[in-house]
């Protein structure tokens, strides 16, 4: 057993272990979930080039078991899956990997609760030529294995909350780089006040501290500490302010950045489906303004929001994401190095109707450097039908248009998708999907563009 899963394996045998302790058996509810995933993947350009001269079939065969135990008091759920890829005429894109994830939750008297979760996972990245999570075509990614524990204890009472976390985590890349990291974080949260009086106050303390096991002297920590009040002064009106202190630590630059900053915030609601929310801070490296309007009444959802807030670069390493079906690699711990001032504007609509679904959004994000010429513009567009035919029957229509403009060495790219989905299910255990769809990439700077259709026949049944 490798490091990774040994790290891993104490914190599941632990959560195993309290369940097993309390556990009245005769009690229990054990059930057990058997389920198997297969989906077929044609593709006309498989590994994305600048013309289309390679197409293949990929296979994904990944079958899994749930295992749940419940208790008066206690919760177990222990989640096993293998996703076997095979690829017909290019077999050295065959990839397994395997996930273990591990769930335990008690609730005892007082108000007092203790969870924890672990898990053990195996996942490729890819970078530029992605397609799904499931499915892996291109040869440019990185395989990581990661391992994480994350037990936490909290306490409740009508007019206060206090939570406290610790997670303890590995990770390693593989393939284009070999790194591996030991992550280990503390959070705790205190709230009060959020029932009786207009006076809301909050607290929270958080460290984390990532060890780079191949880089000597490679470690790097971020400390953040707030405090923050709030006042509704009726129904439609509320004020927040929130003081706190951050410090980054990196060792291997031997850097070290540390400052106090502020937020203040204003939340008015004129009617109960019209909300406007507005908010001013500054970090010791930068200023922050944020707004948002929200609309959702009857049919019509409406959604708008600016944000322009200095930022920074930063050394990324592996987190965990708590609450995703699937592995999220966008959470990371960040340590400052270069700054950046981003300014995003997002909207979305969306208007329904008996089945019919209607749906469109945009952002657009510009972000700088201050140190140097570098910068990017990101505009995203989206258009989505949906129509739910039948109980049983989906049917969606997806437009995609995206356009960067990156650093001054590189030209403006752009992709466009278009994608049909149907999903019916048969019954409860076994749900058909079916997904048509064409991408087109233009060439950027030394980059070729390329265009790729598809289609994926999806079948998932569970025992």
């Amino acid at each position: 057993m490798s490091a990774l899963a040994r790290g891993v394996a104490v914190g599941v045998f632990y959560a195993v272990g309290i369940v097993l302790l309390p556990t009245n058996v005769i009690a229990a509810n054990l059930k057990v979930v058997p389920s198997v995933l297969l989906a077929e993947k044609y593709s006309n350009n498989l590994f994305l080039s600048a013309q289309p001269t390679v197409s293949d079939w990929v296979t994904v065969i990944n079958p899994a078991i749930l295992i749940g135990l419940q208790t008066a008091d206690t919760q177990l759920g222990v989640d096993y899956g293998i996703n076997k890829q095979i690829v017909k005429d290019s077999s050295q894109l065959n990839r397994m990997y395997q996930t273990l994830d591990v769930n335990f939750s008690a609730y005892q008297q007082n108000n007092l609760s203790f969870a924890s979760s672990a898990s053990i996972r195996e996942q490729p990245i890819s970078y530029g030529n992605s397609t799904t999570s499931r499915i892996v075509v291109s040869n440019d990614f990185e395989e990581v294995k990661s391992g994480f524990v994350n037990p936490s204890l909290s306490l409740s009472g009508r007019n206060y909350s206090m939570k406290a976390d610790y997670t303890f985590g590995l990770s390693r890349y593989e393939t284009q780089t070999t790194s591996s990291s030991n992550l280990h974080g503390v959070t705790l949260e205190v709230d009060s006040g959020r029932h009786r009086s207009p006076v809301m106050v909050s607290a929270k303390w958080s460290e984390t501290k990532v060890d780079y096991i191949n880089i000597k002297d490679g470690s790097s920590s971020f400390l953040d500490a707030y405090l923050q009040m709030a006042y509704r002064y009726n129904s439609k009106l509320q004020f927040s302010y929130g003081r706190g202190k951050e410090q980054n630590v990196d060792d291997r630059l031997s850097t070290r950045s540390e400052g106090y900053y502020w937020k203040a915030g204003l939340l008015f609601r004129p009617k109960s489906y019209m909300s406007l929310n507005l908010s001013s801070g500054e970090h010791y490296y930068g200023r922050s303004y944020s707004g948002s309007l929200s609309y959702d009444r009857s049919r019509i959802i409406i959604d708008m929001g600016y944000e322009e807030e200095t930022t920074s670069d930063a050394r990324r390493v592996f987190a965990p994401e708590g609450g995703s079906s699937e592995p999220d690699f966008s959470s990371y711990l960040r340590v400052r190095n270069d700054i950046f001032l981003t300014k995003t504007l997002s909207s979305r609509v969306e208007y329904q109707w008996h089945r019919l679904r209607l749906q469109y959004s945009s952002s657009g994000l510009h972000r700088s450097s201050q140190s140097s010429n570098l910068f990017q513009r990101t505009y995203i567009h989206r258009f989505m039908v949906a129509y739910q035919m039948k109980r049983e029957d989906l049917l969606a229509v997806r437009y995609d248009y995206i356009r960067i403009w990156s650093d001054p060495n590189e030209s403006v790219s752009a992709d466009e998708t278009l994608s049909i989905n149907y999903l019916r299910q048969l019954n409860r255990r076994v749900n058909l999907a079916l997904d048509l769809s064409s991408r087109a990439r233009s060439a950027s700077g030394s980059r070729p563009g390329y265009r790729e259709k598809q289609v994926v026949a999806t079948i998932e049944m569970s025992f």
